[in-house]
C-alpha cells in the first residue's frame, strides 16, 4: 500500500486518505482509511451559534476493525460513479456536478449512497479541529481497490486513447 504525505487543506473530495484520529472517550488514536466526502462542512450550532466544521467520508478501513470486502467496496465505487486515477492517486467521482454549495453536494451524495450506508453503517464524520493536529495521507495504490475496478478504469482510458488517436488521424 503506497500513501504520500500531504495536508488538509490539499485533500479534495473523492480521495481516498488515511490519517490518526481519536474520538470521544478513546484512549489511543486510530487509523482511518476513507473516501473523503467533504473535507470541510460547516454546521451552526442552534444552541451556542458556533459554527462547528467536520470531516465527513464513507470508512473503508481502520486499526481495529477489518476492512470492507472487495465486494461491498466495488459496490460503494460503483453506486458513487467510479474510479478515476488522478495525479498518480485514486480519486472517486463524488464531484459537485450541480454546482451546489458544499453542505446540499454532501447531502445529495449522501442521498446516491443512502441504502449502502443503511446496510454497512459507514458514514463518518471527524471534527476537523482533531483531525488537522494530525498528518493526512493520500492513498496511491490500495488493496482495499477491487482489481475489477481498476481494469475497468484501465480499459476505459485505453478506449479512450483509441477514440482520441481516431480523431486525430482518421479511420482508415
Amino acid at each position: 500500500m503506497a500513501i504520500r504525505n500531504t495536508a488538509w487543506h490539499k485533500v479534495k473530495p473523492g480521495q481516498i486518505i488515511t490519517f490518526n484520529y481519536k474520538g470521544r472517550g478513546e484512549i489511543r488514536s486510530t487509523k482511518h482509511t476513507i473516501i473523503l466526502l467533504n473535507p470541510d462542512l460547516r454546521y451552526k450550532k442552534s444552541t451556542t451559534n458556533r459554527i462547528k466544521r467536520f470531516v465527513v467520508g464513507l470508512q473503508l478501513d481502520t486499526s481495529r476493525t477489518r476492512p470492507l470486502t472487495p465486494t461491498k467496496v466495488e459496490s460503494l465505487l460503483r453506486e458513487l460513479g467510479g474510479v478515476d486515477i488522478i495525479d498518480g492517486a485514486f480519486q472517486v467521482d463524488v464531484k459537485n456536478k450541480s454546482n451546489k454549495p458544499p453542505k446540499s453536494a454532501t447531502r445529495a451524495i449522501y442521498k446516491r449512497v443512502d441504502d449502502y450506508v443503511r446496510k454497512n453503517n459507514n458514514w463518518r464524520t471527524f471534527d476537523r479541529t482533531k483531525c488537522i493536529r494530525n498528518r493526512v495521507y493520500l492513498e496511491l495504490d490500495s488493496e482495499l481497490i477491487p482489481k475489477d475496478i481498476i481494469d475497468e478504469y484501465n480499459q476505459k482510458q485505453v478506449d479512450e486513447n483509441i477514440k482520441m488517436m481516431e480523431e486525430v488521424f482518421g479511420e482508415d
